[in-house]
């Protein structure tokens, strides 16, 4: 019997609000391993958790809780609202990803869309998991 592939793991940043929720959602059932970023447990993050995600308690806004909810990830998806704090957060993650992920890039997303580095298919299955912008 073959083995199966190695599960990859994605952090979403924002995952209880709207865009955020879809995005665990989806990466869920694409099969990947995900850990969602939340301010605070509470009913919404366990509603997540319930989902197959699991929690990691930080903010974009402190790096280091950052940095220690993306180590090890394999891809890691931002998810920030157009207000205060934007470039701030934006910078953080960014900088996040050099010191705890083996990647080095990031995706920040103001839709539901989902893309992860080019795996097995190449660059044509990336159509098939959705947009955003790659930075």
């Amino acid at each position: 019997m073959p083995a199966s592939p190695p599960t990859r793991t994605v952090l979403i940043t924002g995952a209880t609000g709207d865009t955020g929720r879809a995005a665990v959602k989806e990466s869920i059932a694409l099969g990947l391993d995900v850990r969602a970023l939340v301010h605070r447990e509470d009913a919404r993050s366990a509603a997540l958790e319930q989902q197959g995600a699991r929690i990691a308690v930080g903010d974009l806004l402190e790096i280091d809780t950052i940095v220690a909810a993306m180590s090890g990830a394999d891809a890691a998806y931002m998810v920030w609202p157009v207000q205060p704090g934007l470039i701030h957060a934006t910078v953080n993650f960014g900088l996040s990803c050099t010191f705890a992920a083996p990647f080095g890039f990031f995706f920040l997303g103001l839709s539901p869309g989902l893309m992860l580095p080019p795996a097995r298919g190449g660059a044509a299955d990336q159509s098939k998991r959705g947009h955003t912008s790659g930075v």
